[in-house]
């Protein structure tokens, strides 16, 4: 009879020790399909997930780095950083690292940067990378574990927005200075027509003037003598609307020549010229060729800035 009790306690451990073996199970189990859900998500992502030291000695990559660097996990792993990024990008990696281990004390273990890896092939391909580092007990970096993924494409593209932004830039400008160029040429070609008009006008009367006083002095009868008068008349009508008739030589300029000799007067140089109009030098000076010829001035020699200077007052 003492044993009953005895016997049936030990029934019950033996029971509560199936029952933790039963739940030991499940939770085994659930860990092995979480673990298999883990591998089957790292190996078949497309982004390489890898892990290093804080002296960037790799301890594990993805088996994705093949797609990307060529290298199988075990050859990438077995790798120093020298063979796996490029001088420039391994520089901003040990800054980084550096960056956190001068502020370790701060919480900031996050980081993301654009790196250039280096592939089998030869060929550096671009990645992002984003990472967390781990520090110790003493707030130092102790591991790095990140995930990159391929973005050459994407610079690539970037590169080739830049560059058409770029020959774009250069064909605005190309056509602001072929704008500037038309617009002289129609200032010069309008300029040029009215001196033309301005010549023939003045050929008109000097031909036609003679004529007319010659046979106003000649015995006309009544209606000839009215008739004569009214072309008389139309021919000074004529002459008083002449540009240029009754002017000085200076206001026989065109509008450019006229702008541009009023800044002559007032001591501008062809540089200055230049930049105040926002025309080339050497249409100024062609500009000036064109006054010293109208005024007179051959050669160049001659004092153009005072001549002018007196013109103008």
């Amino acid at each position: 009879m003492p044993l009953e009790p005895s016997r049936r306690k030990m029934e019950e451990r033996v029971l509560a020790l199936e029952n933790k073996l039963l739940e030991q199970k499940a939770l085994n189990e659930k860990l092995r399909t979480a673990q298999e859900e883990y591998r089957l998500l790292v190996e078949n992502s497309t982004d390489i997930i890898w892990s290093a030291d804080r002296n960037l000695r790799f301890s594990y990559f993805s088996p994705s780095v093949y797609q990307l660097r060529g290298y199988t996990p075990e050859e990438a792993v077995a790798m120093g950083p020298e063979d796996t990024f490029t001088p420039g990008s391994l520089k901003l990696v040990k800054e980084e690292i550096h960056r956190r281990d001068a502020n370790g004390k701060e919480r900031f273990r996050h980081f993301c940067l654009e790196l250039e890896c280096l592939c089998k092939d030869g060929a550096a391909k671009w990645v992002e990378c984003a990472g967390t580092i781990t520090l110790d007990k003493d707030g130092k970096p102790e591991s790095i574990h990140g995930i990159a993924r391929d973005i050459t494409q994407h610079k690539n593209n970037l590169k080739i927005m830049q560059a058409a932004d770029k020959a774009l830039a250069a064909k605005v400008l190309e056509l602001e200075e072929t704008n500037k160029a038309i617009a002289m040429l129609t200032e010069e070609a309008e300029a040029s027509a009215k001196e033309y008009k301005t010549k023939m006008a003045r050929l008109i009367s000097r031909l036609s003037r003679p004529y007319i006083e010659s046979f106003q002095k000649t015995a006309l009868n009544k209606n000839q003598k009215i008739c004569m008068d009214f072309v008389a008349s139309c021919l000074s009508d004529f002459e008083d609307y002449m540009p240029g008739q009754n002017d000085g030589l200076a206001e026989s300029l065109n509008a450019k020549e006229s702008e541009i000799a009023r800044l002559v007067s007032i001591g501008c140089t062809s540089r200055d010229i230049s930049q105040l109009l926002d025309i080339p030098k050497r249409s100024v000076d062609f500009y000036r060729a064109k006054i010293r010829k109208k005024l007179g001035f051959v050669p160049p020699g001659k004092n153009l800035s005072q001549y002018l200077t007196s013109l103008y007052g």
